[in-house]
């Protein structure tokens, strides 16, 4: 009985000291899929299809008079159309790039998506999980990304290089993201902020236009001061005849 028991003992102590492999730390796509499963998109929360005009006392600063339209139609079709004299500072080209980001703001874009194709890794920097790439694509924007998420899988920060500087701009731009959420828990950008260098940020309003929550307009502050930009004129979920986005 008493070597039963010494067995018995020690197999409890073997399989008490046999160490528990740790649990790995997510890679670097598995944190943006989390990321953006955590993500409020209006393109995948009803949104089948959305043009607007956008205004901003931004344009009659550059000369002239200035319009531009955004158009999207799921899956993937999207244009962005700039009216009005051409400043020869900033060409018309270079500023439908521009709009057309905040184009993709109201319709969303995850950030799993927006590096897809790049060379990602991953570690903990203290509380927060920090995803790093760089991409050789000369189509890509950005040549290069590092973007901290907390343990619920929100954003809270990032740095992105540019490919080709903007004007004015540093190559590399750090923005420090505010969060809300929806009612069924997913976040969406509520604000950000660039600290050092000439500083500035935004506050993004959003509203439900025919259901569907979209970014209505935004607040950019700088030194400079306060500046407003406005989606007008917005058509949500009406027909898009595809001829829309024919290249002229």
């Amino acid at each position: 009985m008493h070597r039963v028991q010494v067995l018995v003992a020690s197999l409890a102590f073997s399989i008490g000291a046999t160490a528990v492999p740790a649990l790995a730390d997510p890679s670097a796509q598995e944190i943006l899929a989390k990321v953006a499963k955590k993500q409020y998109l209006a393109k995948t929360s009803g949104l089948k299809s959305i043009s607007f005009d956008i205004d901003s006392p931004m344009f009659a600063m550059m000369g002239g008079e200035m319009g531009v339209h955004y158009v999207w139609k799921a899956p993937d079709k999207e244009k962005c159309t700039m009216t009005g004299a051409d400043n020869p500072m900033i060409p018309k080209a270079m500023m439908e790039k521009q709009m057309g980001r905040l184009g993709r703001l109201c319709v969303g874009q995850s950030f799993a998506e927006e590096y897809d194709g790049f060379e990602m890794t991953a570690e903990k920097d203290g509380d927060l999980f920090k995803v790093s790439g760089t991409s050789t694509d000369e189509t890509k924007d950005a040549k290069a990304f590092v973007l901290w998420v907390n343990s619920d899988y929100i954003p809270v920060k990032q740095e992105t290089t540019a490919r080709k500087a903007q004007m004015g701009q540093p190559p590399t731009q750090t923005m420090e993201y505010k969060t809300a959420a929806t009612e069924d828990g997913k976040y969406y950008l509520a604000e950000f902020t660039q600290p050092g260098g000439m500083g500035g940020g935004a506050k993004l309003n959003w509203e439900k236009v025919n259901g569907i929550l979209i970014l209505t307009s935004m607040a950019m502050n700088s030194p400079m001061g306060e500046m407003k930009m406005s989606f007008i004129n917005m058509k949500v979920n009406e027909p898009i005849d595809d001829s829309v986005f024919a290249v002229q």
